[in-house]
């Protein structure tokens, strides 16, 4: 059963209806009609001219011969009541009037037939065409389509649920959907009243799973629209699904792969946290007697190594603190508390921090602050601003490093700025990769991981701003960031956080 035949069978009935309603229509309007003619009332004259609504209420049968049919009957009806009625006035006008009723009525049945029927053809190559391409559409779609009549019984399925469910249409045809790609436990528990019902309720977005013939189990996304016939009165289901069994499949497999990765970095994340723990403190030990080495030896030799020495630990820490700070990123256990950040404060500590190293290169170290007050996290920031200053200073043999904050469009731009090494435009790209190290890099040479500028910008992330680099080889570098200045509305909501 294609999908024409099935819709043709939901509307069948109530056009017949309406035809039956039509032709008894006719023939009780012919009959008064004729009683009024015949009983020779005032209108008796006239009587024939009536047929004409007869004839015009016919034009709403089936078929165009229908209406000539009737105007054959009424025309006799017509005659008749000449005979068997006493009409009033000038015989040769009620002949006249007759002939007059005779031809109205025939024009009126031939002209009419002619445009319904014209109409009626039209209208049915329009129809003829709507279901060739909605039985194509039924067949050749690669959806699945169920349908079912009023009681959940199935009256049609389209090839693509044959080949997903291995029924045919002939084995399904008549029976309830439940029966048939119900799970067995499902149709063992759920009353019959109930299943009968369920066929019967419209769902739409709804996945759900069918059991085919061979016993697997086919998940199904459906929508469903229920088919009602010009009275409201529900004659159907159409039911319009698609397998998404190996979406769901590959959609779990990736979750779980993502849950699994998930878990592996995490473990990754505190062991890394753990172990660099653990060797810092281990690694502060070393320091320690690295020190009170250097003051028992004298001899220069030993002197030396112990200076080798004291550098590959301070290295060693270096490395050991960009896998902790990488692991805390990693993990997303860092907590922010924006707050208000006296820019003032920062600088100084910084400048406590440095000052010994840049002088050491011979480094001319210059904070500028002013009275600038940032809205952000304080650690994290002191941590960015931390960072970028080292790489300055690490990369710069000569001149100088300017650390400052001015305010602009947007918030407090805060720089660091150096006369270093500076860096070839074709590697501005990659430097905040992990593990990325340009080209001649002094600090290669130190063991450097190139976990910094990364780092820097992880934690800019978090401060929800980016890190903007401007630099020129041989001349140095500029990195700089933008963060929020506090604002009435942060102002008073910190205050009540406090």
């Amino acid at each position: 059963m294609n999908v024409t035949e099935v819709l043709s069978g939901f509307s069948g009935d109530f056009a017949h209806r309406t035809h039956v309603l039509v032709a008894v229509g006719c023939a009780i309007l012919a009959a008064i009609i004729f009683v009024i003619d015949v009983a020779s009332l005032p209108l008796g004259v006239a009587a024939g001219v009536a047929y004409v609504a007869v004839v015009l209420l016919s034009l709403c049968l089936p078929r165009w011969q229908y209406s000539l049919f009737v105007a054959a009957c009424v025309s006799l009806l017509t005659i008749l009541g000449f005979y068997l009625s006493q009409p009033a006035g000038i015989p040769w006008m009620v002949v006249a009037n007759r002939l007059l009723a005779l031809a109205a009525i025939w024009l009126t049945a031939g002209v009419g037939s002619w445009l319904v029927h014209a109409r009626r053809r039209k209208a049915e190559d329009a129809l003829r065409m709507q279901m060739s391409f909605a039985d194509t559409l039924f067949n050749k779609t690669p959806a699945v389509v169920l349908l079912l009549d009023p009681q959940g019984r199935i009256t049609g399925i389209n090839p693509n649920l044959e080949q997903v469910s291995g029924y045919s249409a002939e084995e399904v045809l008549g029976r309830y959907w439940f029966e048939v790609f119900g799970a067995e436990d499902w149709r063992r528990d759920t009353p019959k009243s109930s299943r009968e019902a369920s066929g019967s309720t419209e769902s739409t977005h709804a996945a759900g799973p069918i059991i085919t013939k061979s016993g697997q189990q086919r998940q199904i996304e459906w929508r469903g629209t229920t088919l009602s016939d010009a009275g409201g009165n529900v004659v159907g289901y159409l039911n319009v699904g698609h397998d998404v069994t190996d979406r769901i499949i590959n959609e779990n497999a990736l979750q779980q792969a993502a849950r699994e990765a998930d878990r592996a970095r995490g473990t990754i994340s505190r062991f890394l946290a753990t172990a660099s723990n653990n060797m810092r403190h281990h690694l502060q030990t070393l320091s320690l007697l690295n020190g009170a080495l250097r003051k028992i030896v004298t001899d220069p030799k030993a002197q030396n190594m112990f200076a080798m020495e004291r550098d590959a630990l301070d290295h060693l820490r270096d490395l050991l603190n960009s896998l902790l700070e990488i692991s805390e990123l990693e993990s997303g256990d860092v907590e922010l508390q924006f707050t208000e950040t006296p820019m003032p404060e920062i600088f100084r500590r910084l400048r406590g921090e440095f000052e010994s190293q840049a002088q050491a290169k011979g480094l001319k170290l210059q904070f500028d602050s002013g009275t600038e007050v940032a809205y952000s996290d304080r650690e994290l920031l002191t941590q960015i601003i931390r960072m970028m200053v080292s790489n300055a200073i690490r990369y710069t043999n000569q001149g100088m490093v300017n650390v400052y904050c001015r305010r602009e469009a947007g918030g407090l731009r805060v720089t660091v700025e150096d006369s270093g090494i500076g860096i070839a435009p074709e590697q501005l790209t990659g430097i905040f990769d992990e593990f990325y190290r340009v080209e001649n890099d002094p600090a290669c040479r130190n063991g450097s991981l190139g976990l910094g500028l990364s780092i820097v910008e992880r934690s800019a992330k978090l401060l929800g701003t980016k890190v903007e680099v401007e630099s020129e080889l041989g001349r140095g570098s500029r990195f700089s960031l933008l963060v929020p200045v506090p604002s009435v509305a942060e102002v008073r909501a910190t205050g009540r956080k406090r």
